[in-house]
């Protein structure tokens, strides 16, 4: 199967192995299909699983040794921070796992996952494990315990571009190939829109019509008001900000807690050109305006790898 996922995804080392976006095989197997996941020791990780119910895992195997068909990079995703993780599997069979933006292990000559595929694409657990009951359906298990945000699917392997471009302006509702995109905006109810044009719509839990089961997950607002151009938090725009972002460019300067307020040109992007854009804002009267929110405080409405996790001066 030819496919790419992506999501952003906020969590601490899981106790057990803690599925993100699974595609199992039907609900009266064990089958899977395939699915990416955070291990325990907060990496992220891939199985496939084809029709013959062989398990295969990226890039260590299932039993935790180095895929010899792997490279091998950084794929530490839970330190409690927003990261945007991507996996791709092309024709060939070639997986690329990506940490935000960047690939951090290819493997190649894969295993080719089931395609003999009727059950429902999950978020936050998977089937395919333990089997059903008697007579019943497999329940889900693998629960992640943290934060997933905007996961789409594609029925194609996205190139390095484009998955840098998701990364940094978020998913094209309209993108070729597109056959799932889920923003998680609605906020409360039992419905999950899809946003791509193939209207796959999902629900919370293991029933759409029933609120409050065990296995829904709950609602949570991401959304920190802030005021763009104020990098230091003071409740007000001066050179200081400015100074802010290159003492954290350049200096000593720690991570703003809201990194969000000092990309100043919203560019998706800390760098230089953020403190030529405050003064700019500050002495130049032609220089265009700051994007919003400013000069009043606002939640970001762009979605890229810069995030605001506090901003005291905005209730």
């Amino acid at each position: 199967e030819v496919f790419t996922v992506t999501a952003w995804i906020k969590t601490l080392p899981p106790m057990g192995r803690a599925a993100i976006i699974a595609r199992g095989e039907d609900d009266n197997s064990f089958n899977l299909s395939w699915q990416a996941y955070v291990q325990p020791d907060g990496t992220l990780r891939v199985m496939l699983e084809d029709q013959n119910e062989t398990n295969f895992c990226y890039p260590f195997s299932c039993m935790g040794q180095p895929q010899s068909t792997c490279t091998f990079g950084n794929l530490f995703v839970a330190d409690d921070l927003w990261h945007h993780i991507a996996i791709t599997r092309g024709a060939s069979g070639v997986l690329v796992l990506y940490v935000d933006g960047e690939a951090e292990s290819t493997c190649t000559q894969t295993g080719v996952p089931s395609s003999n595929n009727f059950q429902s694409l999950t978020i936050g657990c998977t089937h395919g494990t333990i089997g059903p009951p008697p007579g019943g359906i497999e329940p889900p298990i693998w629960f992640f315990p943290g934060l997933i945000d905007e996961p789409a699917m594609w029925n194609v392997a996205l190139e390095a571009g484009e998955v840098s471009t998701v990364f940094e302006s978020g998913v094209d509702p309209g993108g070729a190939g597109l056959v799932g995109y889920w923003d998680f905006d609605a906020g409360s109810g039992q419905l999950v829109l899809d946003l791509s044009a193939a209207a796959n719509h999902g629900f919370l839990g293991t029933d759409s019509d029933v609120a409050g089961e065990s296995a829904d997950p709950q609602w949570v607002s991401l959304d920190v008001e802030f005021r763009r151009a104020d990098c230091n938090a003071d409740g007000q725009t001066d050179i200081a900000d400015a100074i802010s972002v290159l003492n954290y460019l350049f200096g000593p300067g720690a991570e703003p807690p809201c990194g969000d307020a000092c990309d100043i040109n919203d560019d998706g992007s800390l760098d230089i050109s953020d403190a030529i854009s405050s003064l700019a804002d500050l002495f130049d009267p032609t220089f265009p305006p700051i994007p919003p929110p400013h000069p009043g405080c606002g939640a970001d409405p762009t979605s890229d790898g810069v995030n605001c996790s506090a901003f005291p001066p905005c209730p």
